[in-house]
């Protein structure tokens, strides 16, 4: 009598956008499990495997709007598969002119907007994910669902947004210039990004000065079209809040740019002078972060 072999019962719980538009980045399909090369295979429309990296795709690209369903089958050493049930992944138009409101498709929230040194900027903190309460908690971590840390007195993150550990608003890439979780079409700036914007943001005031002085308009308040940075204050190895309230003195923003394997690159702003510093900072601190169009 043959054996009877088992059926697999793989599970496919999304780590990505669930909502996009047509004119996004491609998505890396992940939550798939078990999750083996070859065996695991993820299929839908505009699903494609990307032979450089190993990764399986969703590319919105000449995709309408509307929803795509995928699916993720793995087979066993035995030759027997299982396929999940459809993740449904929407596509919505974005209509968004630079200056005006950007609404994140993902959750409907909505971000003021500037066109500085000639590329457009959220003038607000990222404000995406799911609030771990209260610093310190345990850390934010690889596990499907996008974190934030919350000051204690912003308990609705509506006025100075989400903090997110370096590896977790990069979404667990390495690669500078990447969207991270910023909304689609967005991503979060890279070192040159910010160098640009700082060597451009105020007439008259360039390179090499610029890093010395154009703290005060990254800071103004008032400024029509301005940055309009916020000294929040930041989060110390998920240990303590400092450069906060009272008083509000500082702030930190993450970049792109990793250094090593534990540290990455961050620009600071301080009520004290009017530098904007370079911070090597460790990976593990909780900064806020502006988006900037792709």
């Amino acid at each position: 009598m043959a054996d009877v072999k088992p059926k697999p019962i793989p599970v496919f719980i999304p780590c990505f956008d669930l909502v996009t538009t047509p004119n996004a980045g491609r998505i890396i399909l992940r939550g798939g499990s078990p999750l083996l090369p070859v065996q695991g295979v993820y299929s839908g429309n505009h699903v494609s495997l990307n032979t450089l990296t190993g990764n399986y795709e969703f590319d919105p690209l000449g995709a309408g709007t509307g929803v795509y369903p995928v699916t993720y089958t793995y087979t066993n050493v035995y030759g027997c598969d299982g396929t999940t049930s459809p993740v449904n992944i929407t596509l919505q138009n974005s209509n968004f002119t630079c200056g005006g409101n950007l609404t994140d498709v993902r959750n409907g929230k909505k971000y003021k907007t500037a066109l500085l040194a000639g590329h457009c900027w959220m003038t607000q903190n990222l404000n995406y994910g799911v609030p771990l309460i209260n610093a310190p908690v345990p850390a934010q971590t690889d596990n499907c669902l996008a974190e934030k840390y919350r000051l204690p007195a912003d308990t609705g993150c509506s006025v100075y947004g989400g903090f997110y550990q370096w590896d977790e608003l990069m979404d667990y890439s390495t690669s500078s210039g990447k969207k991270g979780l910023c909304p689609p079409e967005w991503h979060i700036p890279s070192v040159t990004e910010w160098q640009q914007l700082i060597d451009n943001l105020a007439a008259g005031i360039t390179a090499p000065n610029a890093n010395g002085v154009n703290g005060a308009e990254m800071m103004d308040p008032l400024r029509i079209n301005g940055f309009q940075a916020l000294t929040a204050g930041l989060d110390y190895q998920d240990y303590i809040w400092a450069f906060g309230l009272p008083g509000n003195q500082a702030t930190m923003f993450w970049t792109s740019d990793a250094l090593g394997t534990d540290r990455a690159a961050a620009r600071g702003l301080n009520v004290y002078n009017l530098s904007i510093s370079d911070y090597n900072s460790s990976r593990g601190n909780a900064f806020s972060v502006r988006c900037v169009k792709d």
